[in-house]
């Protein structure tokens, strides 16, 4: 039989881990995150202590000291199973497990995270326009997280950036903004439309108004909001780090940036240049596909197939 987990941090600890190795049982692990390989963050930033030893993390206050210690035992229980397989969502994460003290010696595949096929399906960017009350002659991004005032989601850094493309054209320009705590945000030179949380399947109806998806993410593991998107038609435009780095092949499906000036320059050339803008709709909707159910549940029974 085979276990597949995903999540499990606080559900399963490494003891159960143990039992499940030893027992024989064929076990996938998907990353969704830094945490199975960390003593405990989901995401080191720009810390490397996960290459060693995290027991002296520069975050952790010490009433969590142990906590991080009890949590680095899983460096004796991952490293010599045939019949465990790793899997990340993404090669930036793949690459961190491997120089891990962790998972270096054990093989990792790497695997996209599945889309709804809600995002596949035809959308009106005309209708959503009209719904929402943006003008179409808007150039409108687009920002999207469960919780936009999370600080990881840099949302007041898109907004600076947004304002200063304001400066360079006479274009209007929208900024939509799906997620809670939306309304919390305001500009005096741009258009801010916030429209809540949203059902998974209720985003791809609102969020076709736009011409671009906009991540100032500065800690993303996978950031599938960028695949989503893409599968709309809709580019993106992101900071350069994380896992953002790998879903976006620069000038295919979106653009990438590596600070405020060069985001800035990358949104001024989509709304200069509509053809520029059109062929990266194209292209991104075109290589949607690496993202299918279909697609994704074979890779995973070729590596149910391939353990001991």
């Amino acid at each position: 039989s085979i276990v597949h987990l995903h999540w499990m941090t606080g559900v399963l600890n490494q003891h159960a881990l143990k039992n499940l190795l030893e027992s024989g049982r064929k076990v996938v692990w998907t990353m969704h995150d830094m945490n199975p390989f960390t003593g405990g963050c989901h995401h080191s930033h720009s810390c490397k202590n996960f290459v060693s030893d995290c027991s002296n993390c520069p975050q952790a206050r010490s009433v969590f000291r142990k906590t991080v210690t009890i949590n680095l035992q899983k460096k004796r229980l991952t490293q010599k199973y045939l019949n465990l397989r790793i899997v990340s969502p993404t090669i930036w994460m793949s690459k961190q497990a491997s120089i891990s003290s962790v998972f270096r010696e054990q093989e990792c595949s790497v695997i996209p995270n599945a889309i709804d096929d809600g995002f596949f399906a035809e959308t009106n960017q005309l209708e959503a326009r009209k719904t929402l009350g943006i003008p179409l002659a808007d150039f409108v991004g687009v920002v999207i997280a469960k919780d936009l005032s999370d600080p990881n989601k840099n949302i007041d850094f898109v907004i600076r950036a947004f304002e200063r493309v304001s400066l360079s054209t006479q274009r209007p320009l929208t900024l939509l903004l799906i997620g809670k705590n939306g309304a919390s945000y305001s500009s005096s030179t741009i258009n801010l439309h916030s429209v809540g949380e949203l059902n998974v399947k209720d985003i791809p109806a609102i969020a076709c108004a736009a011409d671009v998806l906009l991540s100032g993410s500065i800690a993303e593991s996978a950031g599938m909001t960028i695949a989503e998107c893409a599968a709309m038609g809709i580019p993106s435009i992101a900071l350069e780090n994380g896992g953002t780095s790998s879903l976006i092949s620069d000038g295919v499906n979106g653009l990438l940036a590596q600070n405020l000036e060069s985001f800035v320059a990358q949104i001024l050339s989509l709304v200069n240049d509509p053809t520029k803008l059109l062929l990266l709709k194209n292209t991104c909707k075109q290589n949607s596909d690496l993202y299918s159910a279909i697609r994704i549940a074979k890779q995973y029974v070729e590596i149910y197939e391939s353990l001991s």
